[in-house]
């Protein structure tokens, strides 16, 4: 039978240990990252123990009487380890529901794992959520290259890559926070206040710190001509995945080319071998528009959609699982 528990800080190690053991983890799931902005969220994180073993866990936090997994995080859902099966984890579901109903939360407001994150098909959750009536409310769609496969660059990003390497542009190597620094102050964050009136999610002490404890999987490279930086993008690295997390450049950055040659560099090159590379999506309005010129930069590349689902759930409707859950 399936314990499930809040998590406390001295399950912290079982914790981690299932995010580099599981089947559909990121490092994003490591409590030392998720905590860094722990001041905001009411951390409502579920874990899920089988004789002693921790089968599963779930980042999540609280709001009034609903829980989210995870506002803070880009993706949530359930990690789970990769030999569990399909009947089990219809048991972790449901006890995740059950727990909720007892805590007397309204809602459970669920973002999906992306796919091309897992280490082994991982879908059965998804089934499971449609046998607890769990309401589909939001479909995001994120771009992403498959390296086994790579489509030809549409002509226009094969014109301005070559324009860029007229220039003698040189990339930096990648874990320097200096450079983070140098991107965040003088390309990200005046852009993203001159065209949406807003500024990084990460502040500049909180990535750099970030890219202290975790080096091999926060990397952020720049682009230059001469002194001068052009572009950047921060990335955030996981198994099978290098994903663009942040992504600009300076006017004339764009204009000269040196973005596209950033990037690819970094989609030929530097994250060659992983299976996908990921730009992030392009949608605005809580998924329901689309930013038809960064979609059409994106694809440029050869990127192409994966959808990005989003759930409620009432967590009274673990009654309905019960069918499938064996007696004690």
């Amino acid at each position: 039978m399936i314990e499930v528990k809040l998590y406390h800080r001295d399950q912290k190690n079982d914790w981690d240990a299932l995010v580099s053991e599981g089947k559909n983890t990121s490092f994003l799931f490591y409590r030392d990252f998720m905590e860094y902005h722990s001041d905001r969220f009411h951390d409502f994180s579920l874990t899920f123990w089988e004789n002693n073993r921790l089968l599963a866990a779930m980042p999540a936090n609280k709001v009034g009487d609903e829980v989210y997994s995870h506002q803070g995080l880009s993706y949530g859902g359930f990690m789970l380890q990769k030999e569990t099966k399909m009947m089990k984890i219809i048991e972790v579901l449901h006890g995740a529901l059950h727990f909720l109903a007892e805590q007397n939360v309204t809602q459970l407001t669920l973002k999906a794992f992306p796919r091309i994150y897992n280490t082994v098909p991982a879908d059965e959750l998804d089934w499971a959520l449609t046998q607890c009536d769990a309401n589909l409310y939001r479909r995001d769609s994120t771009l992403a290259i498959a390296s086994g496969g790579r489509l030809k660059y549409q002509s226009r990003r094969t014109r301005s890559i070559k324009a860029a390497r007229k220039l003698n542009p040189r990339i930096s190597p990648g874990n320097y926070v200096s450079e983070l620094e140098v991107f965040w102050k003088d390309v990200l964050i005046p852009n993203l206040v001159a065209r949406h009136g807003v500024e990084p999610v990460h502040r500049i002490d909180e990535i750099s710190r970030l890219m202290d404890i975790f080096p091999k999987h926060i990397q952020h490279y720049n682009v230059y001509v001469g002194d001068k930086v052009m572009a950047g993008a921060t990335m955030f690295i996981n198994e099978n995945v290098a994903h663009a997390q942040y992504i600009s450049g300076t006017e004339e950055g764009r204009r000269n080319g040196c973005l596209d040659y950033l990037f690819d560099s970094l989609i030929t090159q530097k994250f060659a071998t992983h299976t996908y590379f990921d730009f992030g999506n392009s949608n605005e309005d809580q998924g329901r528009a689309v930013n038809v010129g960064l979609l059409d930069w994106k694809e440029g590349f050869g990127a192409r959609a994966i959808s990005h689902d989003f759930y409620r759930i009432n967590p009274e409707n673990f009654n309905l699982l019960k069918k499938f859950i064996p007696d004690d």
